[in-house]
């Protein structure tokens, strides 16, 4: 698929939304954080503070996000 960027939105995030987290590698297991996702985020390099549309799928239900999945690619 192409995507092309047609602006931003703001959506609120659901009271029990999970981050599912690749590794820094890819034989690492994903992390599923299901609480403190602030903290975790914070924790995580600036580097890995970055989400790609590549790598990221968000999934919405209703107009709230429940679920953000970044995967690993080289």
């Amino acid at each position: 698929s192409i995507y092309t960027e047609m602006g931003k939105a703001e959506l609120p995030l659901a009271d029990d939304f999970i981050i599912i987290d690749c590794g820094e590698n890819p034989d690492d297991p994903c992390d599923t954080i299901r609480t403190g996702q602030k903290l975790y985020l914070e924790s995580l390099s600036e580097n890995n503070r970055l989400f790609h549309d590549l790598n990221t799928r968000v999934r919405i239900e209703n107009g709230i996000i429940k679920e953000i999945n970044r995967k690993w690619i080289p």
